[in-house]
């Protein structure tokens, strides 16, 4: 910090220089030659410039001063609430960015289908479950074993409702069920015992990444690791689960789709295979 003085200096009484004063640019010494000498700037090697007498000179004086420690205290609290405050401003900006998210992108809803199509949906959704809820009531249940599970209904409605999402591809349907019924088995026999309520979250939320990874998401695969989490013992660790029922039932899905979404003339099934 420097303070500023002006001092005033009346040369008519105290005379400092003559009339004819010439000071040197390139001499820190200032001086001057006799009285009608006279050189031009740039000379060498003087470099001398004439310099009129002048009735009054104001000098300025810096002075250098300490910063002063409560004023370094100040301004430093104020440079923290300038932060703080810059901070919450930012923080409400990202509340109100997040909820503004909300309100949706406004895009148009999809159209209706034709009546026609809500047949089909009814007629391969019916198709699907009663095949393999006969397989299980009439086949598999005298053997202590199931065929027919929670996840097939969600399966039924991608297969049946949205045959041309890629989520009811044969690569996804397969796919998914398999990848999620081997993590829901390896989670149950890993932690149930322990602590079953982490084992359910862990079950699908692992199911899910990994059906992203390999490319074969498919929701009720989400069903199915919750499934292979929550039910009772079965033979080989409750390992027989990806066999009987997913991956046979899948199987059997399967084929109700390719029967039943390639009888009308407005559906093709699948749109690819693998």
């Amino acid at each position: 910090m420097y303070e500023v003085k002006e001092i005033s200096q009346n040369l008519s009484q105290t005379p400092v220089l003559s009339p004819s004063t010439l000071i040197s640019f390139h001499n820190p010494v200032k001086h001057a030659e006799k009285q009608g000498i006279h050189r031009d700037i740039g000379d060498e090697p003087h470099n001398l410039i004439k310099v009129q007498e002048p009735s009054r000179v104001s000098v300025i004086e810096f002075t250098a001063v300490p910063f002063n420690t409560k004023q370094q205290t100040s301004i430093q609290q104020m440079k923290e609430s300038l932060n703080h405050w810059c901070n919450l401003l930012a923080l409400l900006k990202t509340v109100k960015n997040y909820f503004y998210k909300w309100r949706g992108l406004n895009e148009t809803r999809p159209k209706r289908l034709p009546w026609h199509d809500y047949l089909w949906t009814w007629l391969g959704a019916f198709l699907g479950i009663i095949v393999v809820a006969t397989l299980h009531y009439y086949v598999l249940e005298k053997e202590a074993l199931i065929f027919i599970t929670g996840s097939f209904g969600a399966t039924a409605t991608v297969l049946f409702g949205a045959p041309k999402s890629s989520l009811a591809q044969p690569r996804n349907l397969i796919g998914g069920h398999l990848v999620s019924a081997i993590i829901g088995c390896i989670v149950r026999v890993m932690l149930v015992k322990y602590v079953p309520f982490v084992a359910c979250a862990l079950a699908v939320a692992c199911a899910i990444v990994c059906m992203q990874l390999t490319e074969t998401f498919h929701p009720p695969g989400g069903a199915v690791a919750l499934i292979a989490v929550q039910i009772q013992p079965l033979p080989m660790a409750g390992f027989l689960y990806i066999l009987i029922p997913v991956l046979s039932g899948s199987l059997v899905m399967l084929l109700i789709a390719l029967i039943v979404n390639n009888l009308p003339a407005t559906r093709s099934y699948p749109t690819f295979w693998w």
